[in-house]
């Protein structure tokens, strides 16, 4: 082998090393990175109008919802009772899994609406703005999985900045002791390349 074609192969190794221990790091610090939760505001501070469930993955996120939905119902008695807290399930072939998820966790089904149009985060914060606009939401919870919740987050702020809208995802394992299964660790790489291009093409900061 000639020398220039030794020099391409140590340099293809020394890459292929780059990238086989940036991944894990990667992985590692997603957590940190992808995950925004901003937490409740409790009840006398801001009365939350909606919360809204993205597609996705309509099983965990509608549970997850369900929880919010009975935690701030609790916390406001009467809530439920009279219909002034709303559930908006979202996503072109999800939106209905999510209903009846949210229907099996105990969900009041006149408490649930659909958006079943959207096909990516930028529809889901724009089809579900003017739905929310219509009842005259204020205070909006946003619920998808975790390493989706930063991107969702400043989707939905982008799309309406009057809006206050805060972040439940679903619960994200803790460091150190973690490591993703198989599902989640094309989603993560997925997801950091999705914020920089929502960042660079749409306009989306993930720092909003």
């Amino acid at each position: 082998m000639s020398p220039k074609g030794r020099r391409r192969i140590r340099i293809a190794v020394g890459l292929a090393c780059v990238v086989a221990g940036t991944i894990p790091l990667a992985w590692l610090a997603a957590p940190g990175l992808l995950v925004r939760d901003t937490g409740l505001p409790g009840a006398r501070e801001v009365r939350i109008d909606a919360i809204v469930v993205l597609g996705g993955e309509p099983t965990t996120r509608a549970e997850r919802a369900a929880e919010v939905y009975r935690q701030v119902a609790g916390e406001n008695p009467g809530r439920a009772a009279d219909s002034s807290l709303w559930v908006l399930a979202t996503g072109e072939g999800d939106c209905e899994d999510a209903r009846r998820q949210l229907e099996a966790c105990a969900v009041p089904a006149s408490a649930i609406l659909t958006e079943c149009k959207s096909t990516s985060t930028l529809e889901n914060a724009a089809f579900s703005v003017p739905r929310l606009r219509e009842r005259r939401a204020t205070n909006v919870v946003i619920v998808t999985s975790w390493f989706h919740s930063r991107r969702a987050l400043a989707c939905f702020r982008e799309a309406n900045p009057e809006m206050h809208f805060y972040s439940q995802p679903t619960v994200h394992p803790p460091q150190p002791a973690w490591w993703p299964d198989r599902h989640e660790r094309g989603r993560i790489l997925s997801e950091y390349g999705k914020l920089i291009y929502y960042w660079l093409v749409h306009g989306v900061s993930p720092m909003t």
